[in-house]
Formats: C-alpha cells, sequence, structure tokens
C-alpha cells in the first residue's frame, strides 16, 4: 500500500474526468493508496473543492474524501500554494511517494518543470502525458530542461496503450509460446497490418486535434508503440532496461519512407449507426477548411535480418467504420504446393491479436470442409481475454499509475524511443503538404480513403476488413 501525495495537474480536462479520476478512485477502493494520502487537483478553473468535486461527479468515487483542488495559471503558475501543502504532508508523515502528473497540453510542460522543482522530493514520480513535446524540436527542449532539473529514474513519460492487456501480452503471446517463436520472422511472416481505428471524431477536442493530427496523436506514440513490440528482438531479460533498448534498436532500423508508402486523409460527412455526423471541419473549434488529416496509413520496412522485404502495413483514423485497435501478423502459404490449387486469395493464416475491443487472439487455418469433394474453408482457434480474466483485469490507466507509483518504468517510455519515433513522425508528416488538396477524401462510416486501398495494392496485399469482433462469422 502507497502513501500518496498526488498532484493532478489539469484535473478539469477530459482525460483527469474520464479516465485519471477513475483509476486513482479504483486504485484507491482497491487497498493500493491508503487512506492518509491526499489528492489535490490543479486547474485553470475557479472552483472550490466541492464545485470541482461535482463539476468532475466524483461524489460517489472513494477519493472524494482526500481530495482538495486548488486554481492555477499554467501559463504564469505560482506554487506557493503546493508548497505549502507538500511542506505540511511532509511534516506529517515521514516516507510517502509523492506522484505529479501533468495531464495538460505540451504548451505548459516547460513551465510546468520549474513548479515541480521547487515540490520536489525524494520519492518523486513526474508523468508526463502524451504526446511528449509537440514536435522533435520541442520534445528535445522539454527532454533538456526536465533532464536538467530530475534524474531519469523520476522521470515517466506515459504511453497508456503499454497498460492494455493485449499490449502487454504482445510480448507474451511472443516469447512465451514456441508456437508464434518459431515462426515470427520474414521466412514465415508475408506481412503485418496494425490498425487503430476510432468510429468517433474529435468531440470536444478539435482545439487540440487542429495542432496534433491523426500522426502525432497516435503514430508518435501508440502505433510506434505497437510496432516495436511486434519486431523488436527478443531482450536480454526482462529488466525494463533491457525491453526499452530493444525497442529503440527496432525504430532506428526502420527504412527511411518514401512518399509513395504514406497516405492522408480526412473525413467528410457521413453516418455512424444510421445516424448522419458531421465532416472535421464542421466540428467545435475546428477551423473552415481545415487540412489537419483525421487519417494515416504508411508501409514501413525494417532493416534487420528478421524483417528484411516483409511490409508492416500502419493505419489509424477517426470517424472509422467501427472502433478496432489490433494486429494481424499474415503468414506465407505453405511451402508445399499440394494445396496451393485449392487455397486461392484471402486464405493465408492469419495472427490476430485484437487490442480491443473484445480483446483476444485468434489464428485461422484452412480445413476441409464437409462432404465428397475436396473443398477447403477458414477456421478459427480463438481465446476471448475477458471472457476469462473480466473481473481481473485493471484498466490501462489504473495500471499506470499504480506502476509509476512504485517507480516501474517498465510501461513508460524512455528519452530515446521518444527521439527517435519524433523523428519518424516528423518523416512522415513531411509528405503532407503534397496531399492535402484532396482533402476530405473519405465518407465517415467507412474503413477509410481510396488512396489507401492502391497504396497497400501497390505491394500486392489488401487491407482486413474493420469488424467489431475478432472473427468474422
Amino acid at each position: 500500500m502507497n502513501k500518496a501525495l498526488i498532484f493532478l495537474f489539469g484535473a478539469t480536462g477530459d482525460l483527469a474526468r474520464k479516465k485519471l479520476l477513475l483509476a486513482i478512485g479504483n486504485l484507491y477502493a482497491e487497498g493500493y493508496i491508503s487512506s492518509d494520502s491526499q489528492l489535490i487537483c490543479i486547474s485553470r478553473r475557479n472552483f472550490t473543492t466541492k464545485e470541482f468535486i461535482d463539476f468532475a461527479n466524483i461524489n460517489n468515487n472513494p477519493i472524494v474524501s482526500i481530495v482538495k483542488y486548488i486554481k492555477m495559471d499554467f501559463q504564469n503558475p505560482d506554487p506557493i500554494e503546493l508548497i505549502d501543502i507538500k511542506n505540511k504532508f511532509s511534516k506529517e508523515n515521514d516516507s510517502f511517494v509523492q506522484l505529479s502528473y501533468l495531464a495538460v497540453s505540451p504548451d505548459y510542460f516547460l513551465q510546468m518543470v520549474d513548479v515541480l522543482k521547487k515540490l520536489d522530493h525524494e520519492e518523486h514520480r513526474i508523468v508526463f502525458e502524451k504526446p511528449f513535446g509537440k514536435d522533435l524540436s520541442h520534445a528535445k527542449e522539454l527532454n533538456e530542461k526536465v533532464q536538467e532539473n530530475f534524474p531519469e529514474e523520476k522521470i515517466f513519460r506515459i504511453d497508456h496503450y503499454l497498460g492494455k492487456e493485449l499490449v502487454q501480452n504482445i510480448f507474451n503471446v511472443r516469447f512465451g509460446n514456441r508456437l508464434f517463436e518459431a515462426i515470427w520472422c520474414r521466412q514465415y511472416i508475408d506481412s503485418i497490418q496494425i490498425t487503430v481505428a476510432e468510429s468517433t471524431g474529435v468531440e470536444k477536442r478539435g482545439s487540440y486535434y487542429e495542432t496534433a493530427g491523426a500522426t502525432k496523436d497516435m503514430y508518435q506514440n501508440h502505433l510506434l508503440q505497437i510496432l516495436s513490440l511486434v519486431c523488436m528482438e527478443p531482450p536480454l531479460d526482462m529488466n525494463p532496461e533491457s525491453i526499452r533498448d530493444r525497442k529503440t534498436e527496432l525504430l532506428r532500423q526502420i527504412r527511411k519512407i518514401d512518399n509513395k508508402d504514406v497516405v492522408f486523409s480526412q473525413y467528410d460527412e457521413g453516418f455512424i449507426d444510421l445516424e448522419p455526423v458531421n465532416s472535421y471541419c464542421q466540428e467545435d473549434n475546428v477551423y473552415e477548411g481545415s487540412k489537419t488529416e483525421t487519417y494515416t496509413a504508411t508501409a514501413v520496412f525494417v532493416d534487420n535480418e528478421r524483417w528484411m522485404g516483409v511490409p508492416i502495413f500502419l493505419r489509424t483514423g477517426k470517424r472509422l467504420a467501427t472502433r478496432v485497435a489490433e494486429i494481424n501478423i499474415i503468414l506465407k502459404k505453405p511451402e508445399s504446393k499440394v494445396l496451393h490449387s485449392l487455397l486461392g486469395e484471402g486464405n493465408e493464416n492469419i495472427i490476430t491479436i485484437r487490442i480491443q475491443p473484445s480483446e483476444g487472439i485468434s489464428v485461422s487455418f484452412m480445413v476441409k470442409e464437409p462432404g465428397p469433394e475436396m473443398k477447403l474453408e477458414k477456421g478459427h482457434i480463438s481465446f476471448c481475454y475477458p471472457c476469462l480474466f473480466a473481473f481481473n483485469t485493471m484498466e490501462a490507466y489504473e495500471l499506470a499509475l499504480l506502476e509509476a507509483l512504485n517507480g516501474d518504468h517498465t510501461l513508460f517510455t524512455r528519452w530515446d524511443f521518444v527521439e527517435t519515433s519524433w523523428e519518424i513522425t516528423q518523416q512522415i508528416l513531411s509528405f503532407l503538404p503534397e496531399q492535402i488538396m484532396e482533402f476530405p477524401d473519405y465518407k465517415a462510416g467507412t474503413d477509410g480513403p481510396a488512396r489507401a486501398e492502391k497504396l497497400i495494392s501497390r505491394y500486392g496485399r489488401k487491407w482486413l476488413p474493420l469488424l467489431p469482433t475478432i472473427v468474422e462469422s
């Protein structure tokens, strides 16, 4: 159990209200945070603690008894009230963990570092919400200032996708099963598809999205994290640094991306669940005629012995047909040509790791149809994760917060990974000006733009359909 002093900056934002306060409440209810802890919620709104509790709708959250609200101007922060709270807590408690969570725009990170320096504590964990920086230059400036003031062991750069059970299970599926370990290479794998699709639009985050777009919002962190876990070499051991070494090594082996291997797009009006929805440019806080991309697809290659020549296709987008995040490992056809005439197109073995929703793992394979004729049909072996573990799993942010409180960096990103991911992201974004004249060019409620199909077809492959369940019935 952790006795903790938690400073939550940006406490009135969507992330805090929808995810972080619930996660902290669950940790408190489950005994991971002690009852003599304190949660200081900090934001720019002029609230009393009672008004904040009502606004955040946490009256029934168990943390309500340890919450205190403080107003702060993040542009010109005055930390005196926070310093007083920290000093008082320190006098009353000999031993505790201090966690400072920055759920604010990267625009304020530099100012917040000055505040956090004045609040520093021996057992201080500083969590930076993604993205770490607005671009490569800003990320370097921020990292330089952070590392001037804090040792790396106090710095936790979060990517909550690393807290998702099936993302963590990529590692275990690969290295814990001879069945998969033996075939996880170019000799057996034809191609890989990594998809993070959302059916929602930008909702109330138009102002943020105008500064980010799909590429910064998803590629720089989630997609490249998944790619690194899928393709990295086996680490020397389970030490967090060994794993993070391998992930960064993998990113550095990605071949320079060609402009023909990148597609950007933006959603137009359409239908989701038979209901009409706006185009991106009609969303709140989005500029009229905006050229911000809401969809990005790429083909990448990893130049190492394991993956040389294997195309890896990544795609992410808003307002697509369904919400799904998954990895598809498409295997080559059997070397034996005995049944090649019966296999046809689209009957490859596929290993699917479904991250969300309906988390699970599926393996497709070919079987004979009943009857006198030799006809093949696709079958599946599927594992449903929530069916077995629904009541024993933590939400991604809950697990990440617990790991931060415990000082474990496994689910957090090191600077060299962040820097390399920004280099790749900016390389991709350098091709955006060439394509913005096409916007908007995919209807909301579809699988994305036709140009993305042309991208993958150049390599003789097709995107797998976006399905609400892991196995197509």
